[in-house]
């Protein structure tokens, strides 16, 4: 298969015609082992939302989770929720979900 000629693709289809110029994105936040929440902002991820913040007629991007082992890692719930509604994020911290 070549990208994007999965028969289960093709109802996703969009001619070059119509679609827009803008970079869409959706993922998790996560980190690698034993990242320093101080240091969220240095994240690939983190910088996108900031530079999808700044410029959002480029970007149409969301975080729609947390990865459970950065939130384990992080040690800090709050921190890490405060970080998801700083960058307006598309999801949230779920506590039964990513208990750690």
């Amino acid at each position: 298969n070549s990208l994007g000629d999965n028969p289960l693709m093709r109802q996703h289809h969009v001619p070059w015609q119509k679609k827009i110029p803008k970079v869409f994105w959706r993922g998790s936040l996560s980190a690698p082992d034993r990242v320093i929440l101080s240091d969220a902002g240095t994240m690939p991820r983190v910088r996108l939302m900031h530079l999808a913040n700044k410029h959002p007629h480029l970007f149409d991007v969301g975080i729609t989770d947390v990865d459970p082992e950065f939130l384990q890692h992080s040690g800090n719930r709050q921190k890490v929720q405060a970080l998801v509604d700083s960058l307006h994020m598309t999801g949230h911290v779920n506590s039964k979900q990513h208990s750690p």
